[in-house]
């Protein structure tokens, strides 16, 4: 669209030279027999005007429809905007942006047969449902590097079912970075409707400010740095003590995986939702699904950024806890190394400092997190996925919604939980380390379609029958998970009832994708997916 805009400017130059879009030059005869055969130097300024007031008008015009074009389920017309994704720019008359309205939740959901996929300049490597669904294994049948436990090996996924998804979907679009640079160096200004907290407004300024994108670096200022950490764990769980373990949150939707310490990957896609770097202009919510920290190289500012947005739009933005938010986990060093969470607070703010923000983040923030979610009530969400099940009635999320439902600070060592909080402990941990599997014929069965995980003792990896009881109890047409690299970054299981979303690119140098998905006010769910852009 924006190639059109010289077209656009062409025909405005033709109708200041008084020459007609329209049939046979009639307006500019009109204007000319008006005037006596002359425009005066009034009446002609005035005329001018006139064209580059349309002028603007038409670009205006050509933004929308670019904006219309490049994001999905959208509508855009006079003085209304659906509450979607829509990327507002520079020079449009905000005045005909309205506030987003309620819009009645969804009857049922269903899985879009387009993926948006964002590709570096160089690459054209078309990807869709069918090849998410064909392509579990990852590139060159190479093994997945899922989280191992307590020391045991990673587990191979397998390949998924195809049933349900018929082969040869379309694609969406295929975006390219420089486009979205395009219209995101438009969005540079800084609006704000509501005050937001000052250190949550400081600490994301600071974390965005001195980040340096094209070396993947920061410029710290380590005094400052601290100054700012500590406060912002203080307010932030102010926010988060209080909620529930178990969190609501309605469509329009973006839903992100395991972010890894990835800051260049999250920063890149909050860049291309938060309009005016304030998620106020961003008329949807925004859903984590846990693993912050941990195996990427900028964990604690990640963990920053995030606190950050939670902090300052507590109503607009979930996190979840996933099984690295775990002083367990993120605290072992000897198996992470440098890349854990508390050697990278060392590493950055020295022993003291790096040892208290460490605790910090994991006494006051981590523990508090929620531990699963719903879409409209119809989409479950949790880091690894459903808790398993004795049967009889089935009373799994009530006792996850229960308000007396523990904040614990550990889930690692669940087998070691305090008597009264061993049923508690095991809840919390089957959400946040099981998986599905694919090999129900050959695993060690724990009944009810729930098995065996090779992650570790203890932990359970759920297959269709599993999968198929708990929908059907809990009224769910969807499960989103994370907790799995996968070769695209998302993965389709179960008759693609269980997407698995993996928003970190190049994890641990495996070039793959980064995936995330966004859920509309009209019930559909569309994949974008990231290509790795390294060369």
């Amino acid at each position: 669209v924006f190639s059109m805009l010289p077209f656009a400017k062409k025909r405005a130059g033709a109708q200041e030279r008084g020459d007609s879009p329209g049939k046979g030059g009639a307006p500019a005869a009109a204007a000319s027999a008006s005037t006596g055969g002359a425009l005066t130097p009034r009446s002609r300024a005035a005329k001018i005007a006139e064209l580059r007031q349309r002028e603007q008008e038409l670009q205006d015009e050509l933004r929308f429809e670019k904006l219309k074009c490049m994001i999905p389920d959208r509508v855009v017309s006079e003085g209304t905007v659906s509450p979607s994704v829509l990327s507002p720019v520079a020079g449009m008359d905000l005045r005909r942006l309205s506030r987003v309205a309620l819009l009645p939740q969804p009857n049922q959901f269903r899985l879009s047969s387009e993926v948006l996929v964002i590709l570096d300049e160089s690459r054209r490597v078309p990807t869709s449902i069918a090849d998410l669904l064909n392509d579990a294994a990852g590139r060159e049948d190479k093994r997945e590097a899922d989280t191992p436990r307590a020391g045991q090996q990673p587990a191979r996924d397998g390949f998924p079912d195809a049933g349900g998804v018929p082969p040869g979907f379309p694609l969406d679009r295929i975006m390219t970075e420089k486009t979205l640079r395009v219209v995101n160096n438009q969005t540079s200004h800084i609006l704000t409707l509501q005050p937001i907290p000052p250190t949550a407004l400081e600490a994301f300024n600071y974390v965005t400010d001195c980040f340096d994108k094209d070396n993947n670096v920061f410029a710290h200022d380590v005094d400052a740095l601290y100054a700012l950490m500590v406060p912002l764990c203080e307010e932030a769980s102010a926010v988060l003590e209080n909620g529930p373990m178990y969190r609501a949150v309605t469509s329009p939707c973006y839903v992100f995986g395991d972010i890894h310490g990835n800051f260049s990957d999250l920063s890149y896609f909050l860049d291309n939702i938060m309009n005016f770097r304030d998620m106020q202009f961003t008329p949807a919510n925004v859903l984590f699904l846990g693993d912050y920290v941990d195996r990427g190289p900028h964990g604690l500012e990640c963990v920053m950024l995030l606190l950050s947005l939670v902090l300052g739009y507590p109503n607009q933005v979930t996190l979840l806890r996933g099984n690295h938010e775990d002083p367990l986990v993120n605290g072992d060093i000897r198996h992470y190394g440098s890349s854990s969470f508390k050697a990278q607070c060392l590493r950055v703010l020295g022993d003291r400092k790096g040892t208290k923000i460490w605790d910090m983040v994991n006494e006051t923030c981590f523990r508090h997190l929620p531990l699963a979610g719903d879409i409209d009530g119809k989409i479950f969400c949790s880091h690894g996925g459903i808790p398993r099940y004795a049967g009889g009635a089935d009373s799994r999320l009530q006792k996850l919604r229960d308000p007396n439902f523990p904040h614990l600070p550990r889930l690692a060592l669940f087998d070691s939980a305090p008597p009264h909080q061993l049923a508690w402990t095991q809840l919390a941990t089957d959400l946040t380390w099981s998986d599905p599997t694919d090999f129900e014929s050959t695993g060690s069965g724990l009944g009810n379609g729930f098995f065996q995980n090779s992650r570790g003792p203890g932990t359970i990896a759920f297959g269709a029958e599993a999968v198929d009881a708990f929908l059907e109890n809990h009224g769910f047409a969807y499960i989103f998970r994370a907790h799995q690299e996968k070769s695209d970054g998302l993965r389709l299981s179960k008759s693609a009832r269980v997407i698995t979303i993996f928003s970190t690119s190049d994890y641990e140098g495996h070039r793959n994708g980064a995936g995330m998905l966004f859920v509309s006010h009209t019930g559909e769910i569309r994949l974008v997916i990231k290509k790795d852009d390294k060369p």
